[in-house]
């Protein structure tokens, strides 16, 4: 066996009621915490950030091609675009659009029985209706839209439907008003279906009915739409395929915007977080290696005669400054090894029980999502080890510097 590793091993047993174990035991829980902190910090950034992009991209698409609004501009400016059917099949064709979906958005009134709501209805096509089934939380029918006839239903936002006191099923009536020198156009809608994004104030003012329906309110035969929404195969590149339709097929005024752009606060607000994230691994590592130094200084303190007996029997500096290198090494392994089962444990749980609760009008999520990424796990054990390791030859340049006839002498 390695005689600094038999060292290092016979020491570990043997002093387990010494000042030096106790320390051992606070570097211990120190680096437990760290790692979990680091862990559970990039899990709950994961998760956080992948259910609200993902919230958003269902809602509204990856990218948008509409004519060219000023920065800041909300979702239901009207830009004015007639649609075009040439136009949606070249977008089709791009490498990275999986789908190409026109909307059209107007602003209505809701009437039920003994409430009314000022909504805007974002008119969708046919082949819209698997997005919704597939990203919106929904409760009763999807639209039944129909190839002729507009379809007289309409999805209503869970709380849109609490301030109407309506249920799936229910009847309502949708009142339209172009200008004010006409009077509104009414329609009686069925309640289909009752949907929830998770997005409060995409709740709050939206509701989903036929295109066909609000074209026929506007009295338009020239088929107008807000835009073309597209759902993209990869969300990674949405900035080429962007730049790659402006530049191909676009002709001004219309512009092609990423989701990115259109909600640029939500986005930048993600990537802040991202920054704090950074700190907090700063932070935590600074104080796992500051505690580990600590940790191998006393030790060698402690282990001073040791040392002098050693050096006296002939024993290289290096071969002695290894045994506490071994040793140190062990307690990072614990502590390592401890931190990660805790962040698991941890995550576990929050993932099941949702026990950290958030405020969806603020963080737009009910509760704390978590989402452990292997590769990030292996690289954060990896790198605290890595960085452990290489800091412990610091606190080990003492042993240099140790006398054997005073370390000898020393009580």
């Amino acid at each position: 066996m390695n005689l600094p590793i038999f060292i290092a091993n016979r020491i570990a047993r043997t002093s387990k009621h010494s000042f030096s174990q106790f320390i051992v035991k606070i570097c211990i829980s120190a680096t437990c915490i760290s790692v979990a902190v680091m862990i559970l910090s990039t899990a709950i950034f994961d998760g956080f950030t992948k259910t609200i992009t993902d919230k958003f991209y269902n809602s509204w698409g990856n990218i948008h091609v509409m004519n060219f609004v000023t920065p800041g501009d909300n979702l239901y400016i009207n830009s004015g675009l007639q649609f075009n059917k040439n136009l949606q099949q070249q977008l089709q064709q791009q490498a990275n659009v999986k789908s190409v979906h026109p909307y059209y958005v107007q602003r209505a009134l809701l009437k039920s029985k003994t409430e009314m709501e000022g909504i805007l209805l974002k008119g969708i096509e046919k082949n819209y209706l698997p997005i919704i089934q597939k990203g919106f939380k929904l409760q009763g029918q999807n639209l039944n839209l129909l190839d002729t006839n507009y379809t007289k239903q309409i999805l209503l936002s869970k709380y849109t439907a609490q301030k109407l006191n309506v249920k799936v099923n229910d009847s309502l009536l949708l009142y339209y008003i172009a200008n004010s020198n006409e009077l509104p156009k009414a329609r009686k809608l069925q309640v289909c279906g009752i949907f929830e994004t998770g997005l409060q104030e995409n709740d709050k003012h939206f509701a989903i009915a036929d295109i066909k329906l609000l074209h026929r309110l506007a009295q338009d035969s020239n088929y107008a739409i807000y835009g073309y929404e597209l759902h993209t195969k990869n969300i990674d590149n949405l900035q080429n395929t962007s730049d790659a339709i402006f530049n191909n097929i676009l002709e001004a005024p219309l512009k092609s915007y990423t989701l990115q752009e259109r909600f640029a606060n939500v986005f930048t607000w993600l990537q802040l977080i991202k920054k704090d994230l950074n700190l907090i691994y700063i932070i935590v590592l600074i104080v796992a290696t500051i505690n580990m130094i600590s940790s191998t200084l006393i030790l060698i303190l402690e282990r001073t005669h040791m040392i002098g007996t050693l050096k006296s029997l002939g024993a290289s500096t290096n071969k002695i400054a290894s045994i506490f290198f071994w040793q140190s090494l062990y307690i990072s392994i614990i502590g390592i090894g401890l931190g990660t089962i805790l962040a698991m444990v941890l995550a576990f749980l929050q993932h099941t029980f949702h026990i950290v609760k958030l405020n969806p009008e603020v963080y737009y999520i009910n509760y704390v999502q978590v989402q452990i990424s292997i590769i990030k796990t292996i690289i954060i054990i990896a790198g605290t080890l890595i960085i452990s390791a290489i800091l412990l030859f610091i606190p080990l340049l003492l042993v240099k510097y140790i006398s054997p006839t005073k370390a000898l002498r020393f009580d």
